[in-house]
């Protein structure tokens, strides 16, 4: 389950899960976030494969992946 709030100029949401998994999926929307900024490039897979060569499992699920994606399409429309 998603929960989306809006503030201006913020967005805060939670993933209701446990583990490495929530942890792995909070570090890569804050990396691919600066990616954007930087880069203005968007390379999520990129992002996660870096992530899980240094810790394995860090985004466990293809519904994390998603919820990436609409958070940056959210963050950045």
């Amino acid at each position: 389950m998603l929960v989306l709030a809006h503030k201006p100029h913020s967005l805060l949401f939670h993933l209701y899960s446990a583990g490495v998994g929530r942890t792995g999926t909070f570090i890569c929307i804050d990396n691919v976030q600066e990616q954007i900024m930087k880069e203005r490039v968007v390379d999520i897979a990129g992002v996660i494969n870096k992530m899980r060569y240094q810790r394995m499992k860090m985004v466990q699920t293809h519904v994390s992946i998603d919820i990436m994606g609409v958070c940056m399409v959210y963050r950045f429309s």
